[in-house]
């Protein structure tokens, strides 16, 4: 297993043909680029329309692979999708591995060896302590876990969370109340695009109100994680920030996730909340805009959806989604021009707190 940016992929053979995969436990279908269906000869036998992650509708053709081989299994005539207009086609990444497929086995995740294991039971996976897992629930073949808990004023407070290796960090869905119950702190609140917009690069960028704070604690699979960043999103879904403390293994015929890790509990950092000043997105009807504002003293000059006409002196006028997703934004050094109030501000983008 390798990771591209911060997807967990894998080599699959499609029909003898290699190809690489994002394996992604918050899809429930498996989904094959129509790049990569082309050049293998599927083609798709009827259409169907889909919910993405950000809540936009995006239609799929269904195709039958004849022979898809992981590691040492193999499926014959397995159903997919084929979806259109993909970011993963930007990083030549050849589809998607969903929880149809992983539902089969037990999962073993692990980024440090750089491995994902495919068992029939758990005990061939490796050593598990029951102490340390959380009863997981199979929704639409996406993996929840049951039972993990945020402190806050003295008690603890449940969230189901989505665990999504397509995910980042930690976000959080019900955000006025765990800040009621304090169970969120250093929080900094921006107006901005939505940044989870999914894979698919057919979609729209929502605008929405963000969130970032830090959750002192969180409880996850029996394993304390202290200061973990958390923003606020329409799921509560955890993602492959776990992997940097331990293993994942998901069993979905015991229905129960283990968490293997190093130390408990774990520390993810000093409690401080660091972002960006300003962070950059991509409408595909408008292209480069300003995805949101963190650095309240930019607020009035700079605003959510403000169109960027240059990054780094690049024009950004014939910007495709792959040029941008692309594109390295380093902080202290990449500089934003952004057109805002009618005249055009440059901007470097730089870490706050």
């Amino acid at each position: 297993m390798t990771v591209v940016r911060t997807w967990l992929t894998v080599e699959v053979a499609i029909d003898g043909r290699n190809c690489r995969f994002l394996v992604d436990t918050g899809s429930p279908w498996t989904l094959l680029s129509a790049r990569t269906a082309a050049e293998s000869g599927i083609v798709g036998y009827s259409s169907m329309e889909i919910g993405t992650y950000n809540g936009v509708r995006a239609s799929m053709r269904m195709a039958v692979i004849g022979r898809m081989t992981i590691g040492d299994r193999e499926l014959a005539g397995h159903q997919v999708l084929v979806a259109d207009d993909t970011v993963l086609d930007c990083f030549d990444i050849d589809g998607i591995i969903g929880g149809d497929i992983l539902r089969r086995y037990v999962v073993r995740f692990s980024v440090r060896d750089g491995y994902m294991m495919l068992a029939d039971r758990l005990p061939e996976v490796g050593e598990v302590e029951r102490k340390h897992s959380v009863r997981m629930r199979l929704r639409n073949n996406k993996t929840y876990c049951a039972r993990s808990y945020l402190s806050g004023i003295g008690k603890r407070h449940p969230v189901w969370l989505l665990f999504d290796t397509g995910a980042v960090g930690l976000s959080l869905a019900e955000w006025s109340r765990l800040c009621e119950k304090e169970a969120l702190a250093d929080l900094h609140v921006a107006d901005g695009y939505d940044m989870s917009s999914g894979l698919l690069g057919n979609s729209g960028v929502p605008h929405t109100a963000q969130a970032l704070a830090v959750a002192p604690k969180v409880r996850f699979a029996g394993v304390d994680i202290f200061n973990m960043p958390v923003e606020s999103g329409r799921k509560s879904v955890i993602g492959v920030a776990l992997l940097q403390w331990g293993d994942v293994v998901a069993d979905y015929r015991g229905r129960r996730i283990y968490y293997v890790v190093d130390e408990d509990p774990v520390s993810a950092g000093d409690g401080a909340v660091h972002a960006m000043n300003i962070r950059p997105a991509f409408d595909v009807e408008r292209g480069a805009v300003v995805g949101s504002v963190w650095d309240t003293g930019l607020t009035g000059s700079v605003r959510a959806g403000d169109r960027i006409s240059h990054i780094d002196h690049t024009p950004t006028d014939s910007m495709t989604i792959c040029d941008f997703y692309r594109m390295t934004f380093k902080p202290g050094e990449t500089v934003l021009s952004v057109e805002a109030n009618g005249t055009e501000t440059h901007i470097t983008m730089n870490i706050i707190e």
